[in-house]
């Protein structure tokens, strides 16, 4: 008998624990807690019918994990799995996943709302103050919330000097402070460097210096090459440790390919699934080894992933002629955890920069050996990326590659020693601009082969 009760204390003990079936989970250390919700958006004109097929996406501050919620035909969305603890901001993509709008909570003055410090400001990042959000209300290039009751706001003011809720952008600064914006968050650490309203995972500049997140050398504007350093919008602090994508094309053709690769962290254990989120428009009619895509990475080190079952997923998909990412198109590697109506989800995203992928040609002279670019491969006026001659011999085995090759320069002269007298061979030229993480350039151009 006393076998059977202490049976029936312990389970007990663990239907309590379980919450009975409950939405909300404890869980992440300092007390917090995890809820479910649904949430509802309406456009400009008042019908919340006009925003189905958009995704709503709520942005934790601290690691710009996400968790997205489609709307419906109703304007509702819902989302699984929140932490009531962190603080979050809210971005809004169309149907095609391109960035239509950020949160903007507009201090007129500097007493109407609460949380404003200074009149002519904007601020976008909140805290749950419950279980619900404040319906959603899009104008224009920004979301905004028709009532602040259920949330709080965290103050971290942009500058909003018309009252339109657009901030302004960057502020003007010296980049010694590494304080961009001057709202003593360090650029290591700030969501929003610039202070110009879009999180740095949208933003194409994030630190505001005219210079293109895709060109420069220190996006962050921390005064530390991003190259030395684990940091900027394909690394996140949490579950994964990056997310890197790379576009490859070649010069005249209408068929590209993506590659995708990310590697989890060893504390959050093997996930049920990694898999790509991302526009239909895009990604429908994707091939991977001649076969249908499924939207799924592999951990099997047959899958540009490394070796199998290391923590390192990838996929190298081939996408339908003509398709490719568009300027401010985001995807989300989404990591799955659990079964059926147990599964939750953290999604994180990458945006493609705001760049035109042009054509690159290139000329050879058999007397010098020099070879010649021409073109625009990624915009006019744009030489900061490297490019690189490819030497390839009659079974089309590559021989030799060139060391890096700076945009500012057009030519190259191919040395003697990289073929042998009597052999035929061919070239080409691949531009590309800077890795995402370590040797994974975010977009490659290749050019058509030549003969030498």
């Amino acid at each position: 008998m006393a076998l059977v009760r202490n049976i029936f204390i312990c389970l007990t003990a663990i239907i309590l624990m379980s919450g009975c079936g409950s939405d909300s989970k404890s869980g992440g250390g300092g007390g917090a807690s995890y809820f479910n919700l649904t949430g509802s958006i309406t456009s400009q004109s008042g019908g919340q019918a006009e925003m189905a097929g958009w995704y709503v996406v709520l942005m934790n501050s601290n690691s710009q994990m996400s968790i997205i919620g489609e709307v419906d035909a109703s304007g509702q969305f819902k989302m699984k799995q929140i932490d009531n603890s962190r603080t979050y901001s809210l971005l809004l993509l169309n149907p095609e996943f391109k960035y239509s709008g950020s949160l903007s909570m507009p201090c007129t003055t500097a007493t109407s709302l609460p949380g404003c410090t200074a009149e002519k400001t904007t601020m976008q990042w909140f805290k749950f103050r419950g279980t619900t959000l404040p319906r959603l209300v899009q104008k224009g290039k920004i979301i905004a919330f028709q009532s602040y009751d259920e949330i709080e706001i965290v103050a971290n003011a942009a500058k909003d000097t018309d009252n339109d809720g657009v901030a302004d952008g960057p502020a003007s600064v010296t980049l010694v402070e590494v304080d961009s914006d001057v709202d003593g968050v360090p650029n290591s650490l700030d969501p929003d460097i610039d202070a110009d309203g879009l999180p740095n995972v949208v933003d194409t500049d994030d630190d505001g210096d005219g210079i293109a997140d895709v060109f420069d050398s220190d996006a962050n504007g921390d005064l530390t090459a991003d190259s030395l350093q684990s940091t900027g919008d394909h690394y996140f602090s949490e579950v994964v440790k990056f997310f890197a994508t790379q576009y490859e094309i070649t010069s005249g053709s209408s068929q590209a390919v993506l590659k995708l690769s990310s590697t989890m962290r060893s504390e959050v254990g093997i996930p049920t699934a990694v898999s790509l989120r991302g526009s239909s428009v895009t990604f429908n009619g994707s091939t991977v080894d001649g076969s249908a895509w499924d939207r799924t990475l592999a951990d099997d080190g047959r899958n540009e992933d490394s070796g199998a079952s290391d923590g390192t997923w990838g996929r190298k998909v081939t996408l339908a002629s003509g398709k490719g990412p568009k300027s401010f198109e985001l995807m989300f590697l989404q990591v799955k955890f659990g079964e059926g109506d147990a599964a939750y989800y953290y999604e994180f995203p990458y945006t493609f920069p705001a760049i035109t992928v042009g054509d690159i040609s290139t000329a050879y002279d058999s007397a010098t050996r020099i070879v010649t670019i021409s073109g625009t491969p990624f915009g006019t006026g744009n030489t900061g990326y490297t490019w690189y001659v490819n030497v390839f011999n009659s079974e089309g085995s590559r021989v030799f590659t060139s060391n890096a090759i700076s945009g500012t320069t057009s030519t190259y002269t191919i040395p003697s020693s990289a073929t042998t007298s009597g052999s035929s061979y061919q070239y080409n030229v691949t531009a590309q601009l800077m890795d995402t993480v370590p040797g994974v350039p975010s977009i490659v151009l290749t050019s058509g082969k030549g003969s030498l």
